[in-house]
């Protein structure tokens, strides 16, 4: 069975859905040296008990996308450093920070990243995100 880790990136968020668990966002985020520290540990774990399945990271927030810079830099040192053991990397992001950049990297990085958008009816985006134009926005172009 294959090991999940979640590594929470930052806490802060560019909506404020109704729904969501993370009430007190504060500006706080993860260094990429302590991200490549749990990443290091958790695959070491895999490794001791001989867990075939490997290890799947899921990077999630606040809103992840903010710390688009870190995901690039610790996905690049994860596919670079970790060729021993089956790695899979999910982002569960509200898809509002999507630009060209950020399409042209998920599409370049598609057979080794898994990208999750958090997706709901119109009628129910903008009330849950308190953000006008919020499902226009990220439905507009799916990677």
């Amino acid at each position: 069975m294959q090991k999940m880790c979640f590594i929470m990136l930052t806490y802060k968020c560019n909506l404020n859905c109704v729904y969501c668990y993370q009430k007190f966002k504060t500006t706080q985020c993860m260094t990429l040296e302590t991200a490549k520290s749990i990443v290091e540990r958790e695959v070491q774990l895999a490794r001791e008990t001989n867990n075939k399945d490997g290890v799947r990271f899921d990077l999630f927030g606040g809103e992840p996308l903010l710390q688009f810079d870190l995901i690039k830099e610790l996905c690049a040192w994860i596919w670079e450093t970790i060729t021993d053991i089956k790695v899979d990397i999910f982002i569960t992001t509200n898809g509002t920070l999507l630009d060209d950049t950020k399409r042209k990297w998920f599409e370049a990085n598609k057979e080794k990243i898994v990208e999750r958008m958090k997706s709901y009816r119109k009628a129910n985006k903008e009330k849950i995100a308190e953000k006008k134009k919020s499902y226009r926005k990220t439905n507009k172009e799916k990677i």
